[in-house]
């Protein structure tokens, strides 16, 4: 795929995220997780939720999505960002607002 832009322009979040797989997605959001968290990115699957990475609580929570905000140059709204009950949803929010 040929992805062209302005010298210096960053791509917007619909076309990077358009152009990454969901698992590259996953792996993106391991990344994130890892600096929040301070575990290992590789332990971030689909099916993970809160309860099963220590020290994830509703302060660390809000400090996860302003990283996968930066991470992916997009904002959640308010009511979206206590929805997600596993990274799938996450995922799933992403891809979402790629299309």
């Amino acid at each position: 795929m040929l992805l062209l832009c302005r010298v210096g322009a960053e791509p917007s979040f619909r076309l990077r995220t358009a152009i990454m797989d969901r698992e590259q997605i996953v792996h993106r959001v391991g990344q994130v997780a890892a600096k929040t968290f301070g575990c290992a990115s590789d332990a971030i699957r689909e099916q993970t939720v809160a309860d099963d990475v220590p020290g994830w609580d509703s302060l660390s929570h809000t400090i996860f999505i302003m990283g996968i905000e930066e991470e992916f140059g997009l904002e959640f709204d308010v009511s979206t960002v206590f929805s997600f009950n596993c990274v799938a949803d996450l995922v799933t929010a992403l891809e979402d607002r790629a299309a």
